[in-house]
């Protein structure tokens, strides 16, 4: 049965994101699990690591008022891209796929868009009441038999 898991990047209720880079693909940041009751997953750096097995994966990113933008999930560790999403000028780039983790590689997620948005770049605030979330990471993983 596969394990399931939920990181992203979240700030307080009423906060904007920040400034995004311009014209190189940058790491996007990690800074919350929201759900791993199998504990599949290790956060740490804005970097995460996922346990043994093939793993699927859905990023939903914010990105706003940025031009040309995409969103991708990278292995770190053995320095390549694993996907990148379609081009888009929507302010939520997504990117799902599949990989093989060997449980010790780290990934990021990347983002790269045409222009700069100061302020507020990587994603508006909503104004809900709620911590803002920026960047919705979820992993299914179905373990090595």
């Amino acid at each position: 049965m596969p394990s399931y898991a939920n990181i992203g990047y979240a700030l307080d209720a009423g906060s904007n994101a920040g400034v995004n880079v311009k014209e190189a693909w940058t790491q996007y940041e990690l800074n919350i699990v929201m759900s791993d009751d199998d504990s599949i997953v290790t956060l740490a750096s804005n970097r995460f690591q996922i346990v043994a097995g093939t793993f699927e994966f859905h990023i939903v990113a914010s990105l706003n008022n940025v031009g040309q933008c995409r969103v991708a999930l990278y292995n770190v560790t053995q320095d390549y891209g694993v996907k990148a999403g379609a081009n888009t000028q929507s302010t939520r780039p997504t990117v799902t796929g599949r990989d093989i983790s060997n449980g010790t590689d780290w990934y990021e997620v990347q983002y790269h868009a045409t222009n700069e948005q100061i302020t507020y770049g990587l994603g508006r605030k909503a104004n809900t009441g709620d911590d803002e979330l920026y960047c919705d990471v979820n992993l299914l993983l179905y373990p090595d038999t």
